[in-house]
């Protein structure tokens, strides 16, 4: 939503634009912009990837919420407060916005890189979290079609993507539970195996794994690993 508005009002102006910086209040989404978009799920992959094609991971910058007027929207202000409190904030955003000077300490503190370790406590903790949603789940099948009604309900909200069928849908579901149950269980192996490294130890070593196109971690067939 940001990268769009950015883009579509950068366009508005007739004078060339030499720089132009993003703010966000979530970590997750800096932590989501500073890995490749193959690192994550499909469908945080794919809003990385539309996110990536209008503006760098390097333009985008941590914001404390306290200092974000878009987090106004989201607290049910009534219009008197809006006008006598915050509109000033709404409308020129944070004083460090203001400043020159506070806003290079600013940038140079916020980074997406200099948040770099902060990232990967907030990557964990999203890995974490997904796993705790799918093993709320006690039926297999629920699992599934919850997942999948939810990837049918994203797609039917974005206009630019092609229509998801209720078979596709089940499938790309089913990849994702996958995937996530994996990495849960086998971090270690599938990261070994995408950095194009042989596993060295562990009970999987002798069934010759694999990691497919999609991430998946997979096995050869018996006959293969007797012949091998």
């Amino acid at each position: 939503m940001l990268t769009k508005l950015m883009t579509r009002i950068c366009n508005i102006f007739q004078h060339d634009i030499n720089q132009t910086l993003l703010f966000s209040d979530a970590k997750i989404i800096l932590c989501w912009l500073n890995k490749l978009p193959e690192k994550w799920t499909p469908y945080v992959n794919n809003r990385v990837r539309k996110i990536t094609e209008l503006a760098s991971p390097k333009q985008w910058f941590y914001v404390n919420t306290k200092e974000n007027p878009a987090d106004l929207a989201t607290r049910g202000l009534s219009a008197d407060i809006f006008l006598n409190q915050n509109a000033k904030f709404w409308f020129q955003g944070p004083n460090f916005l203001r400043d020159e000077e506070e806003l290079e300490q600013h940038m140079s503190c916020c980074s997406h890189t200099s948040l770099a370790s902060s990232f990967t406590a907030v990557a964990r903790e999203a890995t974490t979290n997904e796993y705790k949603v799918i093993s709320r789940f006690s039926s297999y099948n629920r699992l599934i079609s919850t997942f999948a009604r939810i990837f049918l309900m994203l797609r039917k909200g974005s206009n630019s993507a092609p229509t998801l069928t209720s078979t596709d849908a089940r499938s790309k579901a089913l990849t994702y539970v996958t995937k996530v149950v994996q990495r849960r269980y086998f971090k270690t192996e599938i990261e070994a195996l995408q950095s194009s490294k042989n596993l060295k130890k562990g009970p999987l070593r002798l069934l010759l794994p694999f990691c497919d196109s999609e991430g998946i971690l997979r096995v050869r067939p018996t006959h293969e690993c007797a012949i091998l």
